[in-house]
């Protein structure tokens, strides 16, 4: 049976013991499972306040990142100016990798929430996303509040079958990147949003084009994908018909939510 590493348990306690601050709103807590001998840990942390870079460059020490075979990162709806950020640099700086992880999950943006979550020490993703991809070997599932850059296809990535992305306040040119790109070879379901709110709706760089996904329909980067969901795409009914019939064995899904402040 699958023992929990001592370092886990000791970072569990330090996460608990941040709960004694005077000012904590809400709790913050690291639960720890172990699932058919895997362990499976979920951080739930104010992402913006101190002591998170340290949780994070803790999780990153190689006593626990070789052990842990999911990792998720939620926290209460806190920012800056709107913006969340989650900055994993303690991951991807550490000298670690994660050998064991199949399933990395950042908390995305809710329509209820006040706060757009973006990965980034700042407003830029700085290719947070695409460094720490290159620390997981084995990973199969990723979910991302913001979209990778360019260097993400660089890496690439054999495992990965499963890629639920938001685009933030920048898509990166994500839809045509991946179109251009045989990176990820054995990708089985991806999950794609231009926007969450209303507010944002008109305020997005780069916003994916018609012709960026019937590039992807046609590209040998969709030759596996069996699902597609698409939140509120900028695209009418007749173009997501038109890309029906590119490809219509593919199972589409289009979610569309918003919403917005009266003013």
């Amino acid at each position: 049976m699958t023992t929990i590493p001592e370092a886990l348990q000791d970072l569990q306690k330090t996460v608990f013991d941040r709960n004694q601050r005077e000012y904590a709103s809400e709790p913050e807590y690291l639960a720890i499972s172990v699932i058919e001998d895997e362990i499976h840990v979920t951080l739930c942390a104010f992402c913006m306040e101190e002591g998170y870079d340290e949780i994070l460059a803790s999780i990153a020490h190689q006593d626990i990142a070789c052990h842990i075979s999911s990792l998720k990162l939620i926290g209460p709806d806190e920012g800056s100016n709107g913006t969340r950020h989650w900055d994993i640099s303690p991951l991807v700086n550490s000298a670690s990798t994660f050998t064991s992880l199949k399933e990395f999950s950042i908390q995305r943006t809710s329509p209820t929430d006040h706060n757009t979550s973006i990965i980034g020490e700042d407003y830029e993703e700085d290719g947070q996303i695409s460094k720490f991809l290159a620390k997981c070997p084995s990973l199969m599932s990723l979910t991302c509040p913001s979209a990778p850059n360019s260097d993400f296809f660089e890496i690439g990535s054999d495992s990965l079958t499963s890629l639920r992305l938001d685009a933030g306040y920048d898509t990166q040119n994500f839809i045509k990147n991946l179109a251009n790109s045989s990176s990820f070879p054995n990708l089985r379901y991806l999950e794609w949003s231009d926007f969450c709110s209303g507010e944002l709706k008109d305020n997005v760089e780069n916003p994916t084009s018609y012709d960026d996904y019937v590039a992807l329909f046609k590209s040998k980067a969709f030759d596996k994908v069996s699902m597609f969901v698409l939140k509120n795409p900028f695209l009418s009914k007749e173009e997501l018909d038109s890309l029906n019939k590119i490809k219509p064995e593919l199972s589409i899904k289009v979610v569309t939510v918003s919403s917005h402040y009266v003013r």
